[in-house]
């Protein structure tokens, strides 16, 4: 199965020259063929991980099922992350369906909603996400829990934790 931007590579096309109205014209295009896009931003620091974060467009109003967001992971598995979880959500599965394989989740507070985490979404709807709309997933990793990803990840439950670049 193809999943929306699995072919992408890197995150910022911005950087490599590309103009705004192609950016807009390829999220449309993956939205239009997939139900919704995975949009990635980088972390602030090139060495790391830290206060990057990835998030969907498009599944709330094709799916039916809430938009997700991670932060603190690399764009591979966020974007994998994302679209599995969003697959199985359209498919018929519950949030909670998504603990038994190590999935946590958490709401995004409605405080961040107008902070710079979203960008692109307000960009595409031209109007911020609504209140709920967003769910922060927390996946486990090779090298731990989910429990310990949550407890080292910024929490968006938190109206007070927001990755660096998007302050």
């Amino acid at each position: 199965m193809s999943y929306p931007g699995a072919k992408l590579v890197g995150m910022c096309f911005k950087c490599d020259g590309y103009t705004d109205e192609q950016l807009d014209r390829g999220l449309e295009l993956r939205i239009l063929i997939h139900g919704w896009a995975v949009q990635g931003v980088e972390p602030a620091t090139p060495d790391g991980p830290s206060g990057g974060w990835a998030y969907t467009i498009g599944a709330t109003e094709n799916c039916g099922v809430p938009e997700l967001i991670i932060t603190d992971t690399n764009w591979d598995e966020a974007q994998h992350v994302l679209n599995w979880a969003i697959s199985r959500l359209r498919d018929g599965d519950t949030l909670d369906d998504l603990i038994e394989d190590e999935v946590l989740w958490g709401p995004v507070h409605d405080a961040h909603l107008p902070s710079h985490l979203f960008n692109i979404y307000a960009d595409h709807y031209r109007r911020l996400p609504d209140p709920g709309q967003f769910i922060q997933l927390f996946p486990s990793n090779r090298k731990h829990s989910a429990h310990f990803v949550k407890a080292a990840s910024t929490d968006l439950s938190d109206p007070t934790q927001l990755p660096e670049n998007a302050r």
